[in-house]
């Protein structure tokens, strides 16, 4: 669970990367693959840096929110849903993490993999 700036806890699910262009990048859109929707609640994904601690920070550098209506499932991950950010994001060189937020991370599943 993460704590927001107003105090509210809510499930988390964050994935980091590292940008390592010298000059830093700009992000317009990230996709996703689900395996199930939630009717019922929206999901937020934010962009957020890492902190010293090695986790996502509270701060958030951008965010997209989608209802369930606008996300598409797929039993094989073979469907992406694209969080499309109101204007491009610039990140320096560093460590992010782009995170998916909700009020109720059981009703949504997100495909994973792992390299290496």
């Amino acid at each position: 669970m993460a704590k927001t700036v107003i105090g509210q806890y809510v499930n988390q699910l964050a994935q980091s990367f590292t940008v390592s262009e010298e000059d830093g990048i700009f992000v317009t859109k990230i996709g996703l693959y689900f395996a199930a929707v939630s009717a019922t609640f929206p999901i937020t994904l934010h962009i957020k840096p890492i902190t010293s601690a090695r986790r996502p920070s509270i701060s958030v550098l951008a965010s997209v929110t989608k209802n369930g209506g606008t996300v598409t499932a797929s039993a094989a991950g073979t469907t992406e849903t694209t969080f499309l950010f109101e204007e491009p994001v610039y990140l320096s060189s560093g460590e992010y993490a782009f995170s998916l937020e909700g009020a109720d991370l059981a009703e949504w599943k997100v495909w994973s993999s792992k390299l290496g």
